[in-house]
């Protein structure tokens, strides 16, 4: 049986394992790697950074066990633009740069007015300032950038072993803006836009070798990597008649194959599509609020007050917030609100219990736009909120009116490490 390396690699986030007799050994977290560059709405992280990072992860894991190959996944909206031979002409632009909205005359409004009436009905997204797309555009705006090729962080990850085969898997190629999901190619509409002469990887849909690394005198391939996403979705035992609320520190709903034309869409596994609200404030939006309260008295532990709220407390709360606080959140408008303040309601309990009380009424409306027919009857909740809070559970049983089971079960490690498990025996198998 192969033995696998097992990366969840994100700009904020690297978590490492091993598969070995098909059991997730030897996590471990890793810090983020720190932007080198914030200001004006960026987010961008050394390119070489990050490489340097990999090759020390997958060395030192090379000592701890000789594995056979590199499965990743990663965030699905970042880039980076290199020359043909992989080389960086950029730093790694994370999806939480929205440099483009910086500005009264913003690159993002005007790219916007271009392409309004097709973006949508090719990528299968909404129109959201963090997507590569237009912070490329941007770029370009700026002479920050003459051309080259835009690949993906697990592609620069392919590469960095200095043997690229030079493929994008689709769950990443369609998170760039570009590609047109539904005739499964890049659109050259839209990539005429930019106004400037880009190129991409090849784009796959099963998972296949992306790249070499030399180890040991072995080359141990990696393979191209998947979108994180797509990942936790697979990695919580999703099926064709399941809600996935994934809860992490972004946030999504989705249903594999659902039959909604009004609904974003992602590139799923095995040709499926999934119909997706995304980008719902969650464990970013918590912290800032959160943070505020621990601006306000540091001494406290202020998510420890949240974690104790009951189900009572949350039904009785009465404040509305709207908590989309960053511009490419979900259902944003100008920014988050606080409403219905009195001198008798403004309390540490009433504020913690009415941020959670809107925080979970947010899924109760994103399950019901999606629209699922009968055939979806489980919710199956992911990532460590729910362990965090349990109350979550609790009131969107109630305010679902039970029509749904509702299933969490906390993990023993992170649902992409799940995932990326099943990738290797169901996608790769036993042949390398």
């Amino acid at each position: 049986m192969n033995k696998f390396l097992l990366l969840d690699f994100g700009a904020s986030r690297i978590k490492a394992s091993l598969l070995v007799d098909n059991k997730i050994i030897n996590i471990q977290d890793y810090p983020s790697i720190k932007p080198c560059r914030t200001k004006n709405k960026c987010f961008e992280v050394s390119g070489l950074k990050i490489k340097e990072k990999f090759l020390e992860i997958v060395r030192q894991y090379y000592k701890i066990c000789a594995y056979d190959g590199i499965l990743i996944c990663s965030e699905m909206h970042g880039f980076m633009v290199t020359d043909k031979n992989n080389s960086p002409k950029s730093n790694y632009i994370s999806w939480k740069s929205e440099r483009s909205t910086f500005g009264d005359d913003c690159s993002f409004n005007k790219l916007s007015l271009k392409i309004k009436n097709t973006f949508f009905k090719k990528t299968g997204m909404n129109l959201r300032a963090c997507y590569p797309i237009f912070n490329l555009y941007d770029m370009v705006q700026n002479k920050e950038i003459k051309g080259g090729k835009i690949i993906s962080l697990p592609d620069w990850l392919c590469c960095s072993g200095g043997k690229s085969e030079n493929k994008t898997h689709v769950t990443m190629a369609a998170g760039f803006g570009f590609y047109d999901i539904y005739k499964n190619k890049w659109d050259e509409n839209l990539i005429g836009e930019i106004n400037c002469p880009v190129d991409f990887n090849k784009v796959v849909n099963d998972v296949e070798i992306g790249g070499y690394i030399t180890l040991h005198g072995r080359e141990i391939p990696v393979y191209t990597g998947v979108g994180d996403h797509q990942c936790a979705v697979l990695g919580a035992k999703n099926t064709d008649n399941t809600i996935s609320v994934n809860l992490g520190t972004g946030s999504q709903v989705a249903l594999i194959n659902l039959k909604n034309k009004n609904s974003e869409k992602r590139p799923y596994f095995e040709n499926k599509l999934l119909s997706v609200i995304t980008h719902i404030p969650s464990g970013r939006m918590l912290n800032a609020f959160i943070g505020f309260m621990q601006s306000v008295n540091p001494e406290n532990n202020w998510w420890k007050e949240l974690e104790k709220i009951s189900l009572t407390a949350v039904k009785n709360a009465n404040l509305t917030m709207d908590l989309s606080i960053f511009k490419s959140a979900w259902n944003y408008n100008n920014g988050g609100i606080i409403a219905g303040l009195d001198e008798n309601n403004f309390t540490k309990e009433n504020y913690l219990a009415s941020l959670l009380k809107n925080y979970i009424i947010q899924y109760k409306r994103a399950i019901e736009m999606l629209k699922p027919d009968e055939k979806y009857n489980k919710i199956i909740l992911s990532g460590g909120i729910p362990a965090k809070l349990p109350v979550f559970i609790k009131y969107l049983d109630l305010i679902m009116n039970k029509k749904y089971k509702i299933y969490y079960k906390k993990p023993k490690y992170d649902e992409t490490l799940e995932g990326l498990k099943i990738i290797s025996k169901k996608y790769i198998g036993e042949g390398l």
